[in-house]
């Protein structure tokens, strides 16, 4: 198991990150953080795509902006990063004719 390196490495907490901003903007962010997670978990493109698209109802009013300070803020959520490094390639299963049925009721 690798052991993560101890000098010269300094990481920030949540706490820490949301200080750097305004309550307003903290408070955008997890409305924003919480889109986010309501939508699916997307990519940040796709999270920006989908506020200025307009055919989501009912979405709080979120700027691109709010998607950045969440991301510089929060991170990644884990659901979005998990699983990026691998390509599947999805293929359809064989289906033998004979089984199929000539009805289409």
């Amino acid at each position: 198991m690798a052991e993560w390196p101890t000098e010269g490495v300094a990481l920030a907490t949540v706490q820490e990150n949301e200080v750097l901003y305004t309550k307003e903007e903290v408070c955008r962010a997890k409305l924003a953080y919480e889109f986010i997670q309501s939508s699916g978990y997307p990519s940040p493109e796709e999270v920006v795509y989908l506020l200025i698209d307009g055919n989501v109802c009912g979405i709080p009013k979120l700027m691109v902006a709010d998607v950045k300070h969440t991301n510089e803020i929060y991170g990644l959520h884990p659901e979005y990063v998990k699983g990026q490094l691998k390509k599947k390639t999805v293929s359809r299963t064989p289906v033998d004719l004979a089984w199929r049925s000539p009805n289409k009721d």
